[in-house]
């Protein structure tokens, strides 16, 4: 180990731990089939992760070291000497945004890696879960329906979209969505119109007039205008030709797929609380604004987004301003319900995608790799 700012760094070049890291990933992917863990682990790579390891003296010493993977209760990082299982250590997790959480975690594993020189992986389980996509976008859940009748459909589009983490939830007919989107607050839907093209059309619009305004995708091998013409008439932001591939599905995965936002006002140790209070409440007043548009109830809308736009900035989450003044914009100048619909998708995906104080409580010098 070497000494750079008062921590202790590996010796290796980064060439050489970049060529270790590569060689344990590998390892990793043959060995997934048989792993009994019960979180994703998801590739995370930080080339100065700062952790704090104390000594059998008492003391702590402070380690800059690359770090390898991450989940919900653990990660991975490199280090130039052996820690013994059972150790209590501080990880200060970079987040997507550069900055820092630091998190409290026992150490599980520790084993050298044969011709390193004196490299080992330590493997720490945390005390308490992280919400894992504040470290990597890919571990966000999509919550997707799909709507089709063949039994291998389902399989294939989980396979079509593996690396992306999505929860896919399969009904054969479109009479079963109602019942089903009422129970999970789905990100986008999957239409197979081939077999039910009527019925499909009938619940796409049934969604869209009870106020739900994330992506509905129709799905056809059929090439047909009128078909497409017909399908987006009824509430469809999105026509996929069959065969389905990886790339036509991530194009729409992708419009649903947000960083989680981090307020400006984090570092703000006063602010801290009242940021989460207002992340806390946003479920239910996103709920009060779909409601109201499935009621077209223009004034109790024009309240809910209006709140949003003068609360989005105050805790340090401009996005959410910005994206409610475009809402009140339209309302104000008594646009039609269905011109809104995109904009209002906008306002929740951000409200959704908002995280509380807690989530991030330090400033970090690390840069992500």
């Amino acid at each position: 180990m070497i000494s750079t700012n008062g921590r202790l760094k590996l010796r290796q070049s980064e060439e050489s731990v970049r060529s270790l890291l590569d060689q344990l990933d590998k390892h990793s992917e043959v060995a997934k089939s048989y792993s009994g863990r019960e979180f994703d682990r998801f590739n995370y790579r930080v080339s100065e992760l700062h952790v704090d390891i104390p000594e059998p003296t008492g003391d702590v010493r402070n380690y800059s070291v690359p770090s390898r993977n991450v989940s919900r209760n653990g990660c991975c990082f490199l280090v130039g000497r052996f820690v013994y299982p059972g150790t209590e250590i501080t990880v200060h997790l970079v987040s997507v945004h550069n900055h820092a959480q630091a998190v409290r975690g026992v150490v599980r594993r520790c084993r050298y890696l044969t011709g390193s020189g004196s490299v080992h992986e330590i493997g720490v389980e945390f005390l308490h879960p992280i919400d894992v996509a504040m470290f990597d976008p890919r571990a966000s859940t999509i919550r997707v329906l799909l709507v089709d009748s063949d039994p291998t459909a389902k399989s294939l589009v989980e396979h079509l979209l593996k690396s992306v983490n999505v929860d896919l939830v399969n009904v054969e007919t479109p009479g079963e969505v109602d019942e089903v989107i009422k129970a999970v607050p789905f990100d986008l839907v999957l239409f197979d119109v081939d077999r039910e093209r009527e019925q499909a059309h009938k619940v796409m619009q049934s969604l869209r007039s009870s106020g739900f305004f994330r992506p509905i995708v129709g799905l056809s091998a059929s090439a047909a205008e009128d078909l497409r013409a017909e399908t987006l008439q009824a509430g469809a932001t999105h026509f996929i030709q069959k065969p389905l591939s990886r790339d036509n599905l991530m194009t729409v995965v992708l419009t649903v797929k947000d960083e989680p936002l981090i307020s400006t006002m984090v570092h703000d140790r006063d602010m801290a609380p009242l940021i989460d209070t207002f992340v806390q409440g946003l479920s239910r007043r996103t709920r009060e604004l779909e409601q109201a548009f499935a009621s077209q109830a223009r004034d109790k809308l024009l309240a809910v987004v209006r709140g949003l736009k003068g609360d989005g900035g105050s805790y340090g989450f401009d996005v959410i301003t910005n994206a409610a003044t475009e809402v009140v914009d339209l309302l104000e100048q008594e646009a039609e319900f269905g011109e809104m619909r995109e904009k209002l998708n906008d306002l929740v995906r951000f409200c959704s995608a908002a995280r509380p104080a807690s989530c991030e409580v330090e400033a970090t010098r690390s840069q992500k790799k």
